[in-house]
């Protein structure tokens, strides 16, 4: 018979930073070399009580205090307070929900992707550089001060990092596995209250290489309709909305499997969207599609005429 066993960490001593993230500590949990299963985590005052539902064995109980002892403290969910709209662990089996949306312009009836500004994964381990348009995104600045990455390792690990801004010269990343972006969000501001240039992720250190995400201008997030479901997670679609504010069209959700592998096919995901024009139609599923990670989830408008408009989607998901 198995038997429950809860292993307590001092928060203030154990973590790194004296705090903890239970989503995030979840998943990190959950993406490590331990074989039994993890089956809550829950703290109080100093304690953090990490409950599997069986006695770990001598390895598996060093790589947990390396977890911990790696574990930053960041809060999860999807990794910002827009993207993921709660933190924590609500119950024993749900790691984290949230929501992705975004915008797009469009002029012609092709489809297109729902992301504000263009994106190229790189899908290998990096240290990456960050850096402005304009001189007042800067740490003293009236802009952009600070700026989190929401991204995930080539092992679709998730993470973030706070990148201190400084203008027009770019700011290298500590991290060195940046691999995939989930989201990039302006973190705190200066008195114009959002990034005044276009913020900008370079796929090599001193904005070397190629822009491959970014902020456009006042928007203080990327707005990509797009979520990556990290290894070890299953993610549950709860609704999807599509529309436009001039043109009619459909909107369609996307999954690309495992995205290191560039041989699987774009698979749609439930039933295409139709709105009406200067509209948008939301759905919301009575059966949760279930999407197994590693995998990448995003939407696409179609626009039935060339007319000038602009696209917005979005959906909310639940991920164990």
């Amino acid at each position: 018979m198995p038997t429950p066993t809860t292993y307590n960490y001092t928060i203030s001593t154990a973590f790194p930073n004296g705090k903890v993230a239970t989503d995030r500590l979840t998943v990190e949990i959950r993406a490590s070399s331990i074989s039994t299963a993890l089956d809550s985590i829950s703290t109080a005052a100093n304690n953090c009580a990490i409950l599997f539902k069986d006695v770990l064995s001598g390895g598996d109980q060093t790589t947990l205090n390396s977890v911990v002892a790696a574990h930053q403290g960041a809060a999860l969910g999807g990794a910002d307070p827009v993207q993921a709209y709660s933190v924590g662990v609500p119950s024993t089996t749900v790691s984290s929900y949230g929501r992705a949306q975004g915008y797009v312009g469009t002029s012609a009836t092709s489809g297109k992707v729902i992301r504000a500004t263009n994106y190229a994964p790189q899908g290998a381990n990096a240290q990456r550089s960050v850096n402005s348009t304009s001189a007042n995104d800067a740490s003293a600045g009236t802009g952009a001060r600070t700026v989190t990455i929401n991204y995930l390792t080539a092992a679709f690990v998730l993470k973030s990092e706070t990148v201190t801004m400084n203008g027009v010269t770019a700011v290298n990343t500590v991290a060195t596995d940046i691999a995939y972006i989930e989201s990039i969000m302006v973190a705190s501001v200066g008195s114009v209250g959002g990034n005044v240039g276009t913020i900008q992720v370079w796929t090599a250190t001193a904005a070397g290489g190629s822009v491959w995400g970014s902020i456009a201008a006042s928007d203080n997030q990327t707005f990509w309709a797009h979520h990556y479901v990290p290894s070890g997670l299953t993610c549950c679609i709860v609704s999807f909305s599509a529309g436009a504010t001039v043109v009619a069209g459909q909107g369609n959700m996307n999954r690309s499997g495992d995205p290191s592998n560039a041989n699987l096919p774009q698979l749609q995901i439930g039933q295409t969207i139709v709105h009406v024009a200067a509209g948008q139609w939301d759905h919301q599923f009575q059966v949760w599609p279930q999407i197994v990670g590693p995998d990448l989830i995003w939407l696409v408008e179609r626009p039935v005429a060339a007319t000038a408009s602009t696209a917005v989607g979005g959906f909310e998901y639940v991920q164990f």
